[in-house]
C-alpha cells in the first residue's frame, strides 16, 4: 500500500442553523473520511456547537445559503404570531456573525433561498396565507434585484428548490 493512499484524508462541514425557541445557536458536523483501504474507506461524524448563542433573533422558515465562502441567512419566523423578518446575516466560520441589513429590499418573508450562476437566489414566501412569486437575486449579498420577470410561477407555499451545475 503506498503512502499516499495510506494518508489520503478528506474533511467534509455541514452546518444546522437551528433558530427556534431558545436553540439560535449554529452547529456543525465534522466528517472526515480515512480512506487507506479504497475498498472499505472509514468515515467518522462528531457535531459540535459553533457558538452558544448567535447575535442575530430566534426565528423559524429562514433561508440558508454557502455563497462566496460566506454561510448567509436570510429572512424567516420571528415569532409564535407569524412576524416575520427581511434581515440578512453573513458568517466565515459560523461562530461570528454580521448584520449584512435588517431592512432587505424583498418582504419579510419565510424563503427558500439557493445559490445558481454565482448569484444567491430567493423564491417566493412559503407562508400557507401570504405565498408569493417573487424572485430575488444577488451577486454580493447585500444589492439585490427583483427578478420576477412577466410570466411569473403561481404562488404556492412549503415548495423545494435545486440548481444544476
Amino acid at each position: 500500500m503506498n503512502s499516499e493512499a495510506i494518508s489520503h484524508r478528506i474533511a467534509y462541514l455541514i452546518f444546522l442553523i437551528m433558530a427556534v425557541s431558545v436553540l439560535y445557536a449554529p452547529w456543525y458536523c465534522h466528517a472526515t473520511s480515512s480512506e487507506s483501504d479504497a475498498a472499505t474507506p472509514t468515515r467518522t461524524y462528531s457535531w459540535h456547537q459553533a457558538t452558544a448563542a448567535a447575535p442575530w433573533p430566534i426565528r423559524w422558515g429562514h433561508a440558508v445559503v454557502v455563497f462566496k465562502d460566506k454561510l448567509w441567512l436570510l429572512g424567516g419566523v420571528a415569532d409564535l404570531q407569524g412576524s416575520c423578518l427581511n434581515d440578512i446575516w453573513s458568517s466565515t466560520d459560523g461562530v461570528n456573525w454580521t448584520q449584512v441589513t435588517s431592512n432587505a429590499p424583498w418582504s419579510p418573508r419565510v424563503g427558500y433561498g439557493i445559490v445558481f450562476q454565482d448569484n444567491i437566489w430567493l423564491l417566493g414566501d412559503a407562508r400557507v396565507i401570504h405565498s408569493s412569486n417573487d424572485v430575488w437575486s444577488s451577486t454580493n449579498g447585500l444589492d439585490w434585484v427583483n427578478a420576477s420577470g412577466v410570466e411569473k410561477w403561481i404562488p404556492r407555499s412549503r415548495f423545494g428548490c435545486a440548481a444544476l451545475p
